[in-house]
């Protein structure tokens, strides 16, 4: 069957650095993405990865100190 796309997750930030064209593929802006930073109290500089899917989903890994 047809591969469901929902769930596959786009790099938003990557080692600190917003990736701008992938905000709307996961429905977000920058300011959700703001929100989303301030509600785990990390700064974009303390993220080496941060995905999100279609459904919100979002992962953090975190640099290493």
């Amino acid at each position: 069957g047809k591969t469901d796309e929902s769930g596959i997750p786009f790099v938003i930030v990557s080692d600190g650095r917003t990736i701008g064209e992938n905000l709307p593929k996961c429905g977000m802006n920058r300011d959700d993405l703001d929100r989303e930073l301030k509600k785990r109290k990390l700064s974009k500089k303390d993220v080496f990865i941060m995905t999100a899917d279609k459904n919100g989903v979002i992962q953090v890994v975190k640099k290493e100190k």
